[in-house]
């Protein structure tokens, strides 16, 4: 099954292909794909005004009329967000099985954070999380993007009065917030209620796609405790290198380091080594370097790829020095200085750098086969 996403050009491309990568930092049945598809302004005029100067007279929407609001201007209507994504969906041949999700930082006429239609489309509003929580919005919106799945895949009648739409919080995902503040509630709990869970078992919703969600609720959950200092302790967590050659921190809610080419070889590089290595023994481990940067750049020229790693390892290039501080500081601003003294490259010159974490807490999935 397909999730499609789908912007409005408001919404800024870095912060949407974040979201994306959240999404994909775990594994399920379900597949979240991008798209950038820039809307026509002839077929979406009201894409193309400012959020603030729209005339009463451009929307057939009485509930657009009602709910004017000074601080909000004349947010979209439900129907037109919603006919972004059946065009987008007839235009480029979308499954009926498949999701088309838009996200937006539109305001909408209900105020609401998402919302869906059974047809399989639904949007998420991406503006203003900030009054909300201390932590990345990208994590809000991922979270608000699978709920809409799997409400959808409950097949819910459209009424308040169901059980599994629930008007007062209780820490699940299905909590209508109508207080906008409960969201924290049920992004912090990362849970879905027994009679929403036996409502999507009664569906038939596929078993392996119920447990995706809850581990993306449950990163997502992980991410909040930790951006917002509510965690007792501060224990290092488990780091992994994955298929896809991407570094995540798999116990603060899947956060990624990233990282460029070079300094990823460094980085996983001692991450591979635990024991330590002096800079001046480096030249010793040219070969796995050089491997690693294959698996990490996209550059084509081999030449090109071992000057670069001689530069590295060259003691009085200055190149080690650079690299290293610069992973520190992504580290340490990712993390904050408490968690980064674990997962930083330590180590004074002529002596081991190393990283002091437990090999147990380091996964290598592409280096698992051998040693490089």
């Amino acid at each position: 099954m397909r999730v499609h996403l789908i912007k409005t050009p408001d919404y800024s491309k870095d912060n949407f292909l974040t979201v994306i990568d959240i999404l994909r930092s775990f594994s399920g049945p379900v597949e979240f794909v991008s798209s950038l598809y820039e809307f026509s302004k002839e077929d979406f005029f009201f894409l193309t005004r400012s959020m603030h100067s729209y005339g009463f007279s451009d929307f057939d929407s009485i509930s657009k009329k009602l709910n004017y609001d000074s601080g909000r201007g004349y947010p979209l209507s439900w129907k037109e967000l919603f006919s972004l994504c059946d065009y987008y969906r007839d235009a480029n041949h979308i499954s009926p099985n498949d999701f088309v999700i838009l996200l937006t930082e539109r305001k909408n006429t209900l105020n609401w954070f998402s919302m869906f239609e059974l047809q399989r489309n639904a949007f998420v509003h991406c503006a203003d999380w900030e009054i909300f929580t201390n932590a990345a919005p990208q994590y809000p919106i991922a979270y608000e993007v699978m709920a809409n799945v799997m409400r959808c895949l409950m097949n819910p009648k459209m009424e308040l009065s169901v059980p599994y739409f629930h008007e007062t919080a209780i820490g699940c995902m299905n909590d209508l917030c109508m207080d906008k503040k409960s969201i924290m509630l049920k992004l912090k709990t990362g849970d879905i209620c027994a009679v929403c869970h036996t409502k999507l078992i009664d569906e038939q919703v596929d078993e392996r796609i119920i447990e995706q969600a809850f581990d993306i609720f449950e990163g997502i959950r992980k991410q909040f405790l930790f951006r917002q200092g509510l965690q007792r302790s501060v224990r290092p967590g488990k780091i992994e290198l994955n298929e896809q050659r991407k570094l995540f921190f798999n116990d603060l809610g899947n956060l990624e380091l990233k990282l460029y080419p070079l300094d990823k070889v460094l980085y996983v590089f001692y991450l591979n080594h635990l024991e330590g290595v002096r800079l001046n023994e480096l030249n010793d481990h040219q070969q796995e370097m050089l491997s690693l940067y294959r698996k990490f750049s996209n550059a084509g020229c081999d030449d090109a790829i071992k000057l670069k790693i001689k530069d590295l390892i060259d003691p009085f290039s200055g190149s080690f020095s650079q690299k290293k501080s610069r992973i520190n500081r992504k580290i340490n601003d990712l993390l904050g200085p408490n968690l980064a003294k674990y997962y930083s490259i330590a180590g004074e010159p002529g002596e081991r750098f190393k990283i002091n974490l437990p090999a147990d807490l380091i996964s290598l999935r592409i280096l698992a086969t051998t040693r490089l």
